[in-house]
């Protein structure tokens, strides 16, 4: 009886140790990689500038918390005014407020991120005229 009662006790442990709560796990997005910009919108003018791909990408490192910018746009019209930095490497740093992430590109905020799929949308405060920038990887 005294047996039974023992490996009674270890099935319980081992089915209680095997067991892990999955519900509370969320996939950790990340920022590392390159983002292709794809499109700027919104602002007081109400601009939608459609970028082509190759014309702006961004490189983020997170060992070395870089972002390597390219950008190739060579005209001075709007699709040069809004695509952000010019190309050089820039320290950025992401902070998490509550349910929200911030994104700071030379100490400077760039918005608010959201992860989906394989887009990147920074958003500078579109709800207060700001842009929404979209990056697809």
């Amino acid at each position: 009886m005294k047996t039974i009662s023992i490996l009674a006790a270890i099935a319980a442990g081992t089915l209680f140790l095997s067991c892990n709560n999955d519900d509370d796990a969320t996939p950790v997005e990340s920022i590392s990689g390159t983002w292709k910009m794809q499109n700027v919108s919104g602002g007081l003018q109400g601009i939608n500038i459609d970028y082509q791909d190759g014309d702006v990408d961004w490189t983020f490192d997170t060992n070395s918390q870089t972002v390597r910018v390219e950008n190739r746009i060579l005209t001075t019209g709007p699709e040069d005014i809004y695509a952000g930095p010019e190309t050089g490497s820039y320290p950025y740093e992401v902070e998490q407020l509550g349910q929200t992430q911030i994104l700071y590109l030379d100490d400077e905020v760039m918005g608010g991120i959201i992860f989906s799929g394989n887009t990147l949308t920074v958003d500078s405060g579109s709800d207060a005229d700001g842009l929404v920038t979209i990056f697809v990887r």
